[in-house]
């Protein structure tokens, strides 16, 4: 080892000997700080100094005035308004034309253009069918401003203009965002005003009575459409007697008229007129009135027989009864028990007493038909004994009957004028029905054959009154459905209340109105949370420049130094080795790489003040990142000659472009990004980066382990390599001199 520290000596005295190489060493070990700093302090912020940097901004607006917003509005006047007042680039206001020629001559670095119709198509969605203030008539337009760059001027100047253009854009969408906003805001600002006078819990709460109130309504429709149901069911039985009792009078009539053919035709006319009836209680009564006056008719044929056709008469008599009369009688009571079951579930005394009225009528009818009844089983039992009374108990039968028919006709204009009054929910189509019918029986009333029915026709009526009959019954299981949904509606809202909603609805609504509009306006927002806080642009890129500045600063020493021991200095050793001359030599050039860096760091942290973690392991880490890369430099120059330090130049050109200095390795092309892993200052610069921003685990001293493969390698090549490799180039560069380029 005392080779090595003589040769390396002998080199310190030779430069303090020499002013000149004095001031030489000097100029290279300060040469690579000032390469660093000019870099660092030039990168230093420069995102806050784009006010020098001219876009120019072109605004051709006409403004926007429609229905929906009656005031005229120029969002581009807005726009350039609120660009004066910005002050992140210098925006230049020109004409369309100007601006467009300052990007192609260089002059600014974009251009922004609002265009005549800018507004218009802003405001498109408020006035979309109105052809003169809208470029569109059937829909809304998006707004588009014009943006002009000029990446031939400056590739980072684009990208900043590009942010300008960027920011102009998002400050429109927000102010108009911000303004619909701030109207809802202003509603909801009204709300709370309301539910602060506490009239929204009255409100509320008069809204549950009334859907009580409605329920309850709607159980009541529910019971009267049930109602409804039996009233139709009653008048389908009475139809089906009456039809009963005009068939047995057609047949009596068949019987015992003088011109049976015209009245069979005649019959045949009533019939097909009945089969065109309605299917309701007045056509029921109409038909029970007209077959009692069939009946009056029916008893005086019966009476006016001679008398030995007395057994005969005294038949047709029962029969008229049996199947005639109490039929009739019997639906008449059923008719009535229906009525006193609606009467009984009416909830007005206006209703009921009409009903109770009907009901009325109803009973002195019956009371009529069973003293008929009675009078005509009387008078059959005279024809039996043959009786000459029976001829005179003829007309007084027929009047009774006629009166009962009359009776009936009463109770059909009681059940007109009391029950309809009160069951509106069936009058509609019962009156029509009763009207259809009491024509078609007016116009054949001159003859017998009007109280006729034919039996298909009655068979068709009875199926339409029961299938009335279903549908009733199905509107009272909905309206039962309805009236239970409104009170489970009303105990949830009263559910509600008592829990304090309205409260809760009050307190979100009682901030202001301009917190409300911004959440409404902007609903997400980013905190941006620095993991590892760096102050300034400056400090982040320090890592990247401080170390091409070590590179660059031992890529000088194998310049100006020899990597080779002369023969003169040589002599003067006791039987030197080869390895002493390698390491005697490199110790020079690692005592000016670290002069270099000491210098460098130092003028980081005291003149840049560049930010650092902790400035120790700062300037370890390039202490030992200038060791590691001077011992490699001058292997490779000391070993290979000239071709060893165009070698270094390359791995220098590679590490600027691939150790993500400035862009991150993750976007580089393929290439560098599989080169990355294996250059020195790949290690380096994180380790470098972990004292700067912050430390995580041991990364700093594993990538500081990961520097010393490097040094193992450069130790490697120069023991091994030194003697035979140097004389072998030294031969070399001997041809290259002789040669006239060379030399």
């Amino acid at each position: 080892m005392r080779n090595v520290w003589i040769i390396f000596r002998n080199d310190m005295k030779r430069i303090r000997s020499s002013v000149i190489a004095l001031i030489i060493a000097i100029g290279l070990i300060l040469m690579p700080s000032f390469y660093a700093w000019f870099n660092i302090y030039a990168n230093w912020n420069p995102y806050n100094n784009t006010s020098g940097m001219k876009v120019a901004v072109a605004n051709s607006d006409k403004g926007y005035q429609g229905d929906m917003l009656p005031a005229q509005v120029n969002v581009g006047d807005q726009v350039a308004n609120a660009l004066r007042a910005n002050d992140s680039l210098d925006w230049t206001f020109v004409s369309e034309t100007e601006a467009k020629n300052g990007v192609k001559s260089g002059e600014y670095y974009a251009a922004i253009v609002i265009p005549k119709d800018f507004s218009t198509d802003l405001f498109s969605m408020l006035n979309a069918d109105d052809s003169a203030n809208s470029t569109s008539s059937t829909k809304a337009e998006q707004a588009k401003l014009l943006y002009y760059a000029n990446p031939k001027k400056n590739p980072i100047g684009s990208t900043v203009t590009n942010q300008g253009a960027s920011t102009v854009r998002q400050q429109i969408n927000d102010t108009l965002t911000s303004a619909v906003a701030k109207a809802a805001a202003g509603t909801l600002d009204s709300v709370t005003s309301y539910l602060d006078e506490d009239y929204s819990a009255r409100s509320i709460s008069t809204l549950s009575t009334r859907l009580r109130q409605q329920s309850t309504d709607l159980a009541n429709t529910a019971q009267l459409a049930s109602n409804y149901a039996d009233l139709v069911d009653s008048a389908a039985a009475l139809l089906d007697a009456s039809s009963k009792a005009m068939g047995q009078t057609k047949d009596s009539l068949g019987a015992h008229a003088v011109d049976a053919n015209n009245i069979s035709s005649k019959l045949s006319n009533a019939a097909d007129a009945a089969d065109k009836a309605n299917t309701s209680v007045i056509n029921g009564l109409d038909a029970a009135a007209d077959a009692f006056d069939a009946v009056a008719t029916n008893v005086e044929t019966a009476l006016g027989k001679p008398a030995d056709g007395a057994a005969n008469t005294a038949a047709s008599l029962r029969d008229i009864s049996k199947n005639q009369v109490q039929p009739m009688i019997k639906s008449l009571t059923e008719y009535r028990s229906t009525l006193v079951s609606i009467r009984d579930s009416t909830q007005t005394e206006p209703a009921k007493a009409a009903i109770d009225r009907a009901i009325a009528d109803v009973d002195r009818t019956i009371k009529r038909l069973n003293d008929v009844d009675a009078k005509i089983n009387d008078a059959a039992g005279k024809a039996e004994s043959k009786s000459q009374s029976i001829t005179d108990a003829a007309k007084d039968i027929a009047d009774q009957a006629r009166a009962g028919a009359q009776s009936i006709r009463d109770v059909k204009r009681s059940y007109q004028e009391n029950v309809v009054a009160s069951l509106s929910g069936v009058i509609d189509s019962a009156k029509q029905a009763g009207k259809d019918a009491a024509e078609l029986l007016n116009d054949t009333s001159s003859t017998l054959t009007a109280v006729t029915q034919n039996m298909d026709g009655q068979s068709g009526a009875l199926s339409n009154i029961r299938e009335l009959s279903g549908n009733l019954g199905t509107v009272h299981d909905t309206l039962l459905e309805q009236s239970n949904k409104l009170g489970s509606t009303a105990d949830s809202i009263d559910k509600a209340l008592a829990s304090g909603g309205v409260d809760a609805v009050r307190k979100l609504f009682s901030q202001p109105t301009d917190t409300i509009a911004l959440a409404m306006s902007t609903p997400v927002s980013m905190k941006r949370i620095a993991v590892y806080p760096v102050s300034n642009n400056g400090s982040s890129m320090t890592p990247f420049y401080t170390l091409l500045a070590i590179w660059v600063g031992v890529m000088f020493l194998g310049i100006i130094l020899k990597t080779n021991v002369s023969v003169r200095i040589v002599a003067t050793l006791d039987r030197p080795k080869a390895w002493q001359l390698y390491l005697g030599r490199g110790l020079t050039f690692v005592a000016f790489s670290l002069a270099q860096t000491t210098v460098l760091g130092l003028g980081d942290l005291l003149y840049l003040r560049a930010q650092a973690d902790n400035p120790f392991l700062f300037m370890l880490c390039l202490w030992w990142s200038s060791f590691v890369c001077s011992m490699f430099i001058y292997t490779l120059a000391a070993v290979f000659g000239n071709p060893g330090k165009a070698l270094c130049a390359l791995l220098m050109v590679s590490q600027i472009a691939g150790i993500g200095g400035t862009f991150p390795v993750e976007i580089l092309p393929t290439g560098f990004r599989q080169l990355y892993p294996y250059l020195p200052f790949s290690h380096a610069i994180t380790a470098l980066r972990e004292t700067v921003g912050g430390f995580y685990g041991n990364v700093y001293w594993e990538q500081m382990g990961r520097m010393g493969v490097y040094l193992a390698v450069a130790l490697l090549i120069g023991l091994m390599l030194y003697e035979p490799v140097s004389r072998a180039m030294t031969k070399t560069n001997k041809l290259l001199s002789s040669t006239v380029a060379l030399n």
